[in-house]
């Protein structure tokens, strides 16, 4: 097991127990320390070049200290990042080993520098591979449980600067800390966290709806998210900046303009402190029945582009509203198609940065969604935009907030207000119990346009599949 690269004492091995590892540093200021391939012990697999190993360390990166290196293995070509629960911030520390698929759009080579690893880590958190992985959920605060039970693996929860800073310059602990436990609950529970930053303070602006527009007010929103950063750093948690800026939730003049200056400030001072955060945006509203809505969606992502947005975010994110029919996402003139949005991004970046969703679903009020017809674009919806590329998806919103079925805000919940399940919290659990340890496959393509079939199985075996059909 010599490294190939030196000599003198051989590295040891993390998974032997031969030698405890040291701890490395990701910020370090030093040179980037580069990672280098090495062999590991025949007890552990065929010893090759990839050897395939099996059960517990299948698909592992081992990366540990020795001769002043950094050293990885990768045993079959899916990369995984392995980083930790303890330690100071930027360290990896192996008391506590987390197993992440890496991205496998990117190889690592030997020339992979560690600050290169803070892109792969967002990459692995959303490679979206099996069907589970891409599932979110808006607030399930304490029925947390239950959104476990249903197959949630990302639940979307509010950090309210309003509540966290009532006296300038100071951060209340106490009260940013209740949002951090929330959090820290559903990590417990395998739920990972899409932290919404949101919104103004009225220290600083005239409403919390107001747009950021002087640099205090900058400076004041990038305080608090530091704050927030500090607390949950490590994580793998995705940053959402703002919610739905191109709607009533930012209110002044030329909003692509600010809402970018805002994100390349709060983007920078959060991976500073959090090197492994994924930083999502714009969060653009894709509810059509607001008053003031910019109606052309696609205008306000370019323009937000134009200002340099994709330099700052690691996934794109908007929200679209498609009810009964979430096939649209894929199809025709929707403002909401994804396909239009890599359209524009590619204008403007080389990068292939990953969508997420992260507010979908539809309400079951009296003039909107049955409860069957919600149950069908849900679990419909879910199939889509995972087959089609779409790394999270996430409903608005668990429980309903009301029990007045003349309220559309009221009945967007997949369960009501007595925590009984809709049908679309039925549907969707029995989907995950069934699929959602597969991988998309392959679309078939059948007479009619209106016709879908998605084979889902495993990774690596072409039998056992699941054929999902449905008719639009």
């Amino acid at each position: 097991m010599k490294c190939s690269k030196c000599s003198g004492e051989e590295p040891k091995n993390i998974i032997t127990g031969c030698n405890t590892p040291k701890v490395l540093q990701i910020d370090s200021k030093e040179p980037p320390v580069l990672f280098h391939r090495v062999d590991v012990p025949a007890s552990l697999g065929d010893d090759v070049a990839n050897p395939p190993v099996q059960g517990k360390y299948k698909n592992i990166l081992l990366v540990y200290e020795a001769n002043n290196h950094a050293y990885l293995y990768n045993s079959d070509g899916i990369y995984t990042f392995i980083t930790g629960q303890k330690g100071d911030r930027g360290t990896l520390d192996f008391d506590e080993i987390v197993n992440r698929p890496m991205y496998a759009g990117e190889p690592m080579t030997s020339e992979t520098s560690i600050p290169d690893i803070k892109r792969f880590a967002a990459d692995s958190l959303l490679r979206g591979d099996i069907l589970k992985n891409s599932c979110a959920i808006m607030n399930p605060g304490s029925d947390r449980e239950t959104a476990q039970r249903i197959g949630f693996k990302w639940a979307r929860m509010s950090f309210v600067w309003q509540v966290c800073e009532t006296t300038p310059g100071v951060i209340d602990e106490e009260a940013l800390n209740g949002f951090v436990y929330n959090s820290e609950l559903h990590r417990q529970l395998g739920i990972n966290t899409i932290a919404l930053l949101c919104y103004n303070n009225t220290i600083y602006a005239d409403d919390v709806y107001s747009g950021v527009i002087t640099q205090e007010n900058r400076d004041g929103f990038v305080n608090f998210c530091k704050a927030v950063a500090d607390k949950i750093k490590g994580r793998g948690v995705i940053y959402s900046i703002w919610n739905e800026p191109n709607a009533y939730f930012w209110d002044s003049e030329n909003k692509p303009y600010y809402y970018t200056q805002l994100v390349k400030e709060a983007s920078k001072a959060i991976k500073e402190i959090d090197p492994t955060a994924i930083i999502a945006g714009p969060e653009i509203a894709g509810i059509q029945y607001y008053d003031n809505i910019d109606d052309n969606l696609a205008k306000f992502f370019e323009d937000c582009c134009k200002e340099g947005l994709l330099d700052y975010i690691d996934v794109v994110s908007y929200h679209c509203y498609l009810g009964k029919d979430p096939e649209k996402i894929i199809e025709g003139n929707s403002p909401s198609n994804i396909y239009l949005t890599k359209s524009i991004m590619s204008k403007y970046t080389d990068r292939d940065i990953p969508i997420i969703i992260t507010e979908c679903g539809g309400s079951t009020w009296n003039d909107g969604l049955t409860e069957e017809e919600q149950a069908n674009g849900l679990t419909r919806m879910f199939l889509v935009n995972h087959a089609n590329g779409v790394k999270l998806s996430s409903i608005y919103c668990f429980k309903d907030l009301g029990a007045d079925p003349t309220q559309r805000e009221d009945n967007y919940g997949i369960v009501r207000q007595d925590g009984t399940y809709k049908n679309s919290a039925t549907a969707i659990e029995f989907m995950l119990s069934l699929i959602g340890e597969c991988y998309f496959k392959r679309k078939e393509k059948l007479l009619y346009s209106n016709d879908y079939c998605y084979i889902y199985g495993d990774a690596d075996s072409s039998s056992n599949n699941i054929m999902v059909l449905w008719t639009t």
